[in-house]
């Protein structure tokens, strides 16, 4: 069964990349998905700003930013689902 996760955000306008890396996160989350655990991470790891020659500053607020979003599609997983 497919598992229906929203992006959640405390600002109306997202970072782009921060909706980039939940789109691939999403994709991983589906119990039919194509990607690996592995290639979820480099996906992910290639939208990080310091994979695009961003600043320090701009990396932590990545960071930050991907963390909240992180808990906030958790928080809409059910306790006894597979992605969990």
């Amino acid at each position: 069964m497919a598992l229906h996760v929203e992006f959640r955000y405390r600002d109306n306008e997202p970072w782009i990349v921060v909706r980039d890396a939940f789109d691939i996160m999403a994709t991983y989350l589906q119990p039919d998905n194509y990607l690996s655990a592995r290639e979820a991470a480099e996906q992910i790891d290639k939208v990080k700003p310091s994979k695009r020659v961003l600043n320090d500053e701009e990396s932590a607020s990545f960071l930050l930013e991907f963390w909240e979003v992180v808990i906030a599609t958790a928080r809409q997983i059910p306790h006894d689902h597979q992605a969990q």
